[in-house]
């Protein structure tokens, strides 16, 4: 079983003399109990590549397979509460009166009874208390308690595989370990796709990483690989380290280290320090 892209490209505003292709070519998978982190610079294509992989935008080209199911003539839809896609920007998932409400839709929708206890096991795995926020308006939560709800409503569904843009962008401490900690969780059974900025943040637990520029694939591989690589990444803009790695990948050009970069920051400094520093 896998949700499968494969040489998928698209193109906005077709025909037009706005036409923009937005992806080229590009082919991964994730299965369940997988994590895949997808980075690039920004307009690289990365949010497109969800809208595609969650289904709710068509490839101009190339194919999207779910557990071997393509959308193609069948009645029922292969994405239909196996794929869940959480948006950068929650609001833009809010619309009931009330969070318990809102995440409640997603399994009631899928004949999950009323959705009222996936819900509140939802709102509790993202660290919000269904006692204090299940009746609270989704439009008064700050933005770090939106994001949260936002995942709850996802979670609630229980999808096959996890889409996920931005999810622990704007969170305070607190909220960025919940959310840490819920898609861990939902990696034992489904398969997690995660677009970030935040590199240091995720690649410790990936099993692939792809990373995109321009439409295209700059990297796919393994992170032992995207380390190695990280050098040719970082030159052509395609992909911007963590500090610590930047500071590794420094010590090798100036020949104070033969040692491959690692994401561990206390190794990097480790080996940092043995290699006499980049100063």
């Amino acid at each position: 079983m896998a949700l499968t892209l494969t040489d998928v490209a698209f193109d906005y505003a077709v025909g037009t003399s706005l036409a923009q292709p937005a992806l080229r070519g590009v082919t991964f998978s994730v299965a369940p109990g997988e994590c895949v982190v997808v980075l690039g610079p920004s307009g690289s294509g990365k949010t497109t590549l969800l809208r595609i992989a969650g289904g709710l935008l068509i490839p101009s080209r190339g194919d999207v397979t779910v557990d071997g199911m393509s959308r193609g003539a069948r009645r029922v839809d292969p994405f239909r509460g196996a794929v869940g896609l959480a948006f950068q920007r929650p609001e833009a998932q809010f619309f009931a009166a009330t969070v318990g409400e809102d995440v409640a839709f997603g399994p009631r929708n899928l004949g999950n009874g009323d959705g009222a206890a996936a819900a509140e096991s939802a709102l509790e795995l993202v660290g919000l208390s269904p006692g204090d926020f299940a009746e609270r308006s989704p439009f008064t939560l700050s933005g770090g308690e939106a994001r949260r709800a936002a995942l709850a409503g996802i979670l609630a569904m229980s999808p096959r595989y996890l889409l996920l843009d931005e999810p622990t962008s704007g969170l305070d401490a607190a909220g960025h370990r919940a959310v840490s900690e819920a898609i861990a969780r939902a990696r034992a059974t489904a398969g997690v796709v995660v677009v970030t900025h935040d590199a240091a943040e995720f690649l410790d637990h990936a099993d692939r990483v792809l990373v995109l520029q321009e439409g295209a694939a700059a990297f796919s591989g393994s992170v032992r690989d995207l380390l190695a690589d990280a050098d040719r990444l970082e030159a052509g803009g395609a992909w911007v380290p963590p500090e610590h790695v930047r500071a590794q990948l420094l010590a090798r050009r100036l020949g104070r280290t033969t040692s491959p970069p690692v994401l561990d920051p206390g190794e990097a400094a480790r080996i940092l320090f043995a290699s006499g520093g980049v100063t």
